[in-house]
């Protein structure tokens, strides 16, 4: 059980990561122009 929560946590933690990307993406591009 352990490693599934593992998984399952490090999976909802790089969706999050990536999602900061895109949105930080956008904003700072458009923020620069």
């Amino acid at each position: 059980m352990s490693v599934v929560a593992h998984d399952e946590a490090q999976s909802l933690k790089e969706r999050i990561f990536a999602a900061a990307i895109t949105v930080f993406a956008e904003h700072g591009l458009s923020g620069a122009r």
